[in-house]
């Protein structure tokens, strides 16, 4: 079974392994920090691409700040293409001692947010949705404060998760390889799948339905009312 999860974790790291060791050209910091303003068009999405650190917040205006080493900032550009906001590398380099490396953006509204890059992502502040699709490709850790109707979250990254506030309907998709904890955030319904490596804690109110087929456990607080339970895989499922 350990040969396994060494094998499925490969397959998930293996690409960004490969990325750090390309003929990419070495770019070094030279250590004389700014931070870059952006003016943007509207968006309701927002995607990630690149290796960057991420703090986004909810406002009154929609702008992209870049706060890196000043010979960096032109390798890092935002761009809005079909209300999407993408945050992508200008040319195939590798940062080689950047000083720092954060991206903050701030939004009136999205729907979806996307992580394909290799960072850590989390809000600034609570943010308040009707609906919301979070989707984490890369390797870093999420951190979501959030008050939403609905939330949808796939998970098949190398990171942990950590979520706060209040949904009426959650859907959680778990197959990377991280822990989740969301014990601080109350949900009413849930229904969650657990096919990766890592444990997953979640605060339920009313009703749960779990589906365990990798090699975590789910542990649930609240005690609500439990559906459709399917256990496959060697973690387990269990009310605390």
């Amino acid at each position: 079974m350990k040969t396994s999860l060494m094998l499925f974790t490969l397959v998930l790291v293996l690409p960004f392994l490969l990325v750090s060791i390309s003929k990419a050209q070495d770019v070094k910091g030279n250590g004389n920090v700014v931070k870059k303003t952006y003016s943007v068009s509207s968006f309701n999405r927002i995607e990630l691409n690149g290796i960057y650190n991420t703090i986004i917040k909810q406002g009154n205006i929609e702008s992209v700040e870049i706060e890196t080493d000043e010979n960096l900032q032109s390798y890092i550009k935002p761009e809005v293409t079909d209300k999407t906001l993408q945050i992508e590398q200008t040319e195939e380099v590798n940062f080689k001692e950047s000083t720092r490396m954060n991206v903050y953006i701030t939004f009136k509204s999205i729907d979806k947010l996307t992580n394909n890059g290799v960072g850590n992502l989390k809000t600034d502040g609570t943010v308040n949705m009707n609906a919301l699709s979070v989707s984490c490709n890369g390797v870093g850790n999420l951190e979501l404060d959030l008050n939403s109707s609905t939330l949808n979250l796939e998970m098949s990254s190398v990171g942990n998760i950590e979520l706060k506030g209040a949904v009426t309907q959650g859907d959680f998709q778990i197959s990377g390889v991280g822990n989740i904890d969301a014990e601080d955030m109350k949900v009413e319904k849930l229904r969650i799948e657990s096919s990766g490596v890592g444990n997953a804690k979640v605060y339920v109110t009313g009703e749960i339905q779990p589906t365990v087929n990798g090699a975590g456990n789910i542990k649930c607080k609240g005690n609500p009312t439990v559906k459709n339970l399917k256990q496959d895989g060697i973690g387990k499922f269990k009310l605390d």
